[in-house]
């Protein structure tokens, strides 16, 4: 008679399973890392946007007063909530975003102002934000300087 045994069929089965199961860890740190990133992203987009809004003297309506620049601002009591505002006498909102999935700023560093005319940055902080995930031990941290270099490293 020709075929395999039963014992042979479960050791394939169980080749098989373990070779499916690392897949499926591997792809879910994969998919993690990449929801970090976008984040990232994200977050340093906006941060441009800020910058070349304020470069621009980009006053939305509703902006009373003279332009000052354009802040961001992570959003209090939100582990993954930030905002851009345009600063006169008043602030106006120009932006509100939330990170997608397990992803969060870990730490922000105070606000960041974008002036006006690029005359730099005002940071009440390090000027420093901390994208993580909650179940990766890994990250992106975004650094904006005094001059207004935007740079990313993994942390």
């Amino acid at each position: 008679m020709k075929g395999y045994t039963f014992v042979e069929i479960l050791v394939v089965l169980l080749i098989m399973t373990i070779f499916l199961g690392v897949g499926v860890v591997s792809f879910r740190g994969f998919e993690r890392r990449q929801e970090v990133e976008a984040g990232a992203r994200e977050i340093i987009s906006n941060l441009r946007l800020a910058q070349n809004e304020a470069s621009a003297g980009v006053k939305p309506a509703g902006c009373v007063g003279e332009l000052k620049g354009h802040r961001f601002r992570a959003i209090s009591g939100s582990p993954s909530g930030y905002q851009v505002h345009a600063v006169c006498d008043n602030a106006v909102l120009v932006k509100e975003s939330f990170l997608a999935g397990s992803v969060s700023l870990t730490e922000t560093g105070g606000d960041i102002l974008f002036n006006t005319l690029a005359q730099g940055v005002d940071l009440t902080g390090s000027g420093r934000i901390l994208i993580t995930s909650s179940s990766e031990n890994r990250g992106v941290g975004i650094t904006v300087t005094e001059e207004g270099e935007i740079r990313s490293d993994d942390i």
